[in-house]
């Protein structure tokens, strides 16, 4: 029960991190969200492409804290503590980071896609 408690907990903080890098990521590229939306781009387009984003920064630190998380229970291993390792609990684990990728960054590329051209290159 605890583990599944650590596991929400760093989960949330985690989407929480690209929740706020993901808003700045937006803050930052107004000009970019402007050239795409005066080409023609779409709401949609705009949406995708920060939501592939989010999930992406999601997917890569969740890959890097399953190598951590196996790198110390081999260092515990070998210090004679039973460990054992399960290949579901990674792939759920990467399953899970994605979708909490995508659900925090739903909110800064909703926000990126209601810009204006206008406002979005006038920043």
């Amino acid at each position: 029960m605890f583990v599944w408690v650590a596991d929400f907990v760093s989960f949330v903080v985690g989407g929480i991190g690209i929740m706020n890098v993901m808003l700045m990521a937006v803050s930052d590229r107004h000009k970019e969200i402007g050239i795409y939306l005066s080409f023609g781009a779409t709401r949609r387009f705009i949406i995708q492409h920060f939501l592939l984003e989010s999930s992406m920064l999601s997917l890569v630190g969740t890959v890097f804290g399953i190598l951590l998380g196996t790198m110390t229970g081999m260092l515990l291993m070998m210090k004679g503590i039973p460990i054992s390792f399960n290949v579901w609990v990674y792939t759920e684990d990467i399953a899970v980071g994605v979708l909490i990728g995508t659900l925090f960054g739903l909110y800064p590329s909703l926000r990126a896609a209601t810009m204006t051209p206008g406002v979005a290159l006038r920043h």
